[in-house]
């Protein structure tokens, strides 16, 4: 139910980025509350034997080290970032480096997309828009 929750939520954050530009802070930052208090090392020695060694912690930091630089770099907007990294600390620890790769899938997929647009309707690639309005097409 928590993850059908989130995905409407998901859903309804990338239409009000799509139309402002913007991801409220209220939505981003209690999210990434909830998962670093849920999936911090001590949940994660809770899952089980063997879940802190199975890197899913380590992975979970790499991306959002990142989704840091990339925020940084400019070619994400740091609410796209922040939505990004709480939506990987909110994964369960088994899942965080499907979560991680599906992060890096639709950066590129998001990227190409922007491209494509781009050499159809004959635009230059400055300017382009935060990858986020991509998402809610």
């Amino acid at each position: 139910m928590f993850y059908l929750l989130l995905f409407v939520l998901i859903i309804l954050v990338a239409m009000h980025d799509f139309r402002s530009g913007r991801i409220p802070n209220w939505v981003t930052l209690p999210l990434l509350g909830i998962g670093l208090i849920s999936n911090f090392p001590s949940a994660s020695l809770r899952a089980g034997p063997g879940a802190l060694e199975s890197g899913a912690f380590v992975v979970t930091w790499l991306a959002c080290l990142l989704l840091f630089l990339a925020w940084r770099a400019g070619w994400v907007g740091g609410g796209d970032a922040k939505l990004w990294m709480a939506l990987l600390w909110l994964a369960p620890a088994a899942l965080a480096q499907t979560a991680a790769l599906v992060m890096s899938g639709t950066f590129i997929l998001t990227a190409l997309a922007q491209f494509l647009w781009r050499k159809i309707t004959k635009r230059t690639l400055s300017g382009v828009k935060s990858y986020g309005a991509w998402r809610s097409i």
